[in-house]
């Protein structure tokens, strides 16, 4: 239980010309990240950070505002979310309460990565990083492994409808890809699948009869905007023109789940132990046993033109010929 440094009803009651930190978010932080067209996920953490914060603080007299804050404030903070969460989770959050205070302080500081600083304060207070317990490193899941897990879709509980068949879907593409999570649930959408033959980059005169997905990964559409293309497994395929989708649904999710992680997480569980695998894997661990598949069975750096490594756009003058490589690649692996 951490020793809380409570402040004065007379102090909190004085007038302040200066905002609380959850204020400053909403009115200055965030419409900044959205006009530099941040990863939401990126917007939803500072968002998840600041609530904290402010639930925190709303428990033990209010939330301060920029003018009373102190790095004892900071060390509170930080020592409350110790108590529950990991090292690198708190210095997770406490980066973002860190980032919005900095972009509170002084302009002649110079400009941070969302732009000029406010100027609201003269210093801004800096919080200590906490002991971080070492990385898990990731697993690589055998191709035996992944099978028995398509062979176990049944397992899950969720979606309710075509459950077996979506979930065969999303572990294929997770293996085939490595798409990253919210991705392969939520942001991959039915308009990104490509049916036609024809590669949809326009420089490249190859087909693949298995159509494509286009689309920009959410982490990295700010530094790659362009969308990164893949040649779909021929087993995806069938199983994407399988699906069906509620009636109405504008461009809906590609695989058709809701939009619940937890779900996402217990369900990919559950078939892994219906699998017999005792460890399950994780999505992460999925993107990595993507890339090291593609390495044992075609050649090094193949991983790397699935996983969005590689250059895109107006700047990458080779990525034609990376589009004519993975449909070899995929060749190779599809036994064609």
């Amino acid at each position: 239980m951490i020793a809380l440094k409570l402040f004065a009803p007379d102090d909190r009651d004085e007038p302040h010309s200066l905002p609380t930190l959850d204020e400053v978010f909403r009115s200055e932080i965030k419409p900044r990240l959205e006009s530099r067209r941040r990863a939401a996920s990126t917007i939803r953490d500072y968002e998840r950070s600041v609530r904290t914060w402010s639930e925190f603080w709303g428990d033990h007299g209010g939330s301060p505002h920029l003018d009373q804050l102190t790095e004892d404030h900071l060390d509170q903070f930080s020592e409350f979310l110790a108590e529950s969460l990991t090292g690198r989770t708190v210095n997770k959050h406490m980066g973002y309460v860190q980032a919005i205070i900095d972009q509170c302080g002084p302009r002649r500081s110079g400009n941070t990565g969302i732009g000029r600083r406010l100027g609201l304060l003269d210093s801004v207070p800096r919080y200590i990083r906490v002991d971080e317990s070492p990385a898990r490193r990731g697993r690589v899941a055998t191709l035996a492994e992944v099978e028995a897990m398509l062979a176990h879709c049944a397992a899950a509980s969720l979606p309710r409808y075509q459950s077996a068949l979506k979930w065969s879907a999303a572990i294929r593409l997770l293996f085939w890809a490595g798409i990253r999570r919210c991705d392969l649930f939520q942001n991959l959408r039915r308009s990104h699948w490509i049916k036609s033959s024809r590669c949809p980059v326009a420089e490249v005169s190859i087909e693949w009869t298995w159509g494509w997905l286009a689309f920009t990964p959410q982490k990295t559409a700010r530094r790659k905007p362009e969308p990164l293309v893949i040649p779909l497994p021929r087993a995806l395929a069938f199983e994407l023109e399988a699906i069906r989708y509620p009636a109405g649904q504008v461009d809906p999710p590609l695989l058709g789940f809701a939009n619940c992680s937890r779900d996402w997480a217990a369900n990919f569980e559950r078939i892994q132990r219906a699998a017999g695998i005792a460890t399950p894997f994780t999505f992460q661990d999925g993107r990595k046993s993507a890339n090291v598949h593609w390495q044992q069975l075609v050649s090094p750096g193949t991983g790397s033109l699935f996983l969005g490594h590689s250059a895109r756009g107006v700047n990458a003058r080779h990525y034609s010929e990376d589009v004519v490589l993975m449909v070899t690649a995929a060749q190779l692996r599809e036994g064609i």
